[in-house]
């Protein structure tokens, strides 16, 4: 600054540091303060409190090693192995009906007319063609017989000279005549007669007959409508060629065979019918990679269950020994896959797993083995990595029945 006389005086620098650590004091204190009020709230337990989350109760158990049925299991239908549709072998009009779904029939039965006025009428004067070219031969054979009689009798006097000669020939050349006369009447007999099958036949065509004994599944028409051959009337089924029919996938092709057991589970039963494999096809579907199997019914059951009724089963496959055992309530079915929980030092971790087999609540899996702690009934919030407390869980896994 500059005085009265006119000098200018300088103040010393160290006069703004001073006043810049004033500032920097001022803020540190606001800055302890601020610490020592979360210490004071952490005392107190406040929000600000950090800690160990507690660990989540969990029961266990552990896999054992044993045997264990193979399933697979399935859908299907019941379908009859022997189905014929009904149509008739001529077209016209249906005049008679003889019966309707749920009847019974036997192989050969008259179940179904068409109108045969027109074929019937054909028929009769078929008949009477062959009546009229019987006659003929009748007559024929009859001349002839004359003819032949008055030769015999007069060959004696021809030899001898005391009948004429020409009128001995004149009855050769006739009895030549009667030969041809019968012949023709013969040949128009034989195409009388089969004109006459022909017409018959035509009228048998117009009788429909049941072609194999069975049940009557469907009917398609009424009586009064026109038919033909393209058109089925009725379906007749077998009821004891009922079998299931399902698709296995073409990895079980090795293992599947006639005979092997299955369960059957269908509703109108009420209850799983024991049956047996009848037959495995020879060929895989190519598109969708599976086989056809063909399942026995017990006589038990055909009483009960219909054409293309649904059901679910299960086919054993075979036993697996030593194979590793877990309960069910251990498994997780994942959208990445099959997965169980296990306890490893304290802490949960998720471990994929594959499925070899189910029986019962009891798994076979590969993945874990029996030294393997598992969580049984895993809660949803489990985490991997979190801290558990373990309660073991009783029983352990064991493998139930045999699979027959």
């Amino acid at each position: 600054m500059m005085t009265d006389t006119g000098t200018i005086i300088r103040r010393p620098a160290r006069a703004k540091l001073s006043t810049a650590v004033q500032v920097f004091a001022l803020l540190s204190l606001t800055a302890l303060g601020g610490c020592g009020d979360r210490e004071e709230a952490a005392a107190e337990g406040g929000p600000e409190t950090r800690g160990p989350a507690p660990a989540i109760e969990v029961q266990t158990a552990s896999p054992v090693v044993g045997e264990i049925t193979r399933f697979a299991g399935f859908s299907g239908e019941i379908l009859a192995d022997t189905l014929v549709e009904v149509a008739p072998l001529e077209s016209g009009r249906l005049v008679e009906l003889r019966v309707d779904a749920g009847d019974m029939v036997e192989a050969g039965d008259v179940i179904a007319r068409i109108d045969d006025s027109l074929v019937r009428r054909q028929s009769n004067e078929a008949g009477s063609r062959v009546e009229t070219a019987g006659a003929r031969i009748d007559r024929a054979r009859a001349a002839l017989r004359r003819v032949e009689n008055d030769i015999e009798r007069r060959r004696p006097l021809a030899d001898r000279g005391t009948f004429p000669a020409a009128d001995f020939e004149a009855l050769q050349d006739e009895r030549a005549v009667q030969i041809a006369e019968l012949s023709l009447a013969e040949a128009e007999h034989q195409q009388a007669r089969a004109a006459a099958s022909t017409a018959r036949s035509a009228v048998d065509r117009r009788v429909i007959r049941a072609p194999i004994s069975g049940v009557v599944a469907h009917r398609y028409v009424s009586v009064g409508a026109m038919v033909s051959p393209q058109a089925p009337l009725l379906t007749v089924l077998d009821a004891s060629s009922l079998r299931v029919v399902t698709h296995l996938p073409e990895r079980h092709v090795g293992t599947l065979r006639p005979d092997l057991p299955a369960t059957l589970e269908i509703d109108a039963a009420g209850e799983a019918l024991e049956a047996r494999i009848l037959r495995v096809a020879p060929q895989v579907d190519r598109s969708a990679r599976t086989v056809m199997v063909e399942i026995a019914l017990p006589e038990s059951a055909l009483e009960l269950v219909r054409h293309g009724m649904f059901v679910r089963g299960q086919v054993a496959l075979g036993r697996l020994t030593d194979a590793t055992l877990i309960p069910g309530a251990a498994l997780v079915d994942d959208p990445t896959g099959a997965l169980v929980w296990t306890v490893v030092e304290g802490e949960a971790q998720r471990v994929p797993v594959q499925v070899l087999a189910r029986e019962g609540d009891t798994i076979a899996v590969t993945g874990v083995d029996s030294a393997s702690t598992l969580v049984v009934n895993p809660p949803a919030r489990l985490q991997p990595g979190a801290a558990v407390r373990a309660t073991p869980s009783e029983p352990s896994p064991q493998a139930t029945g045999d699979g027959t």
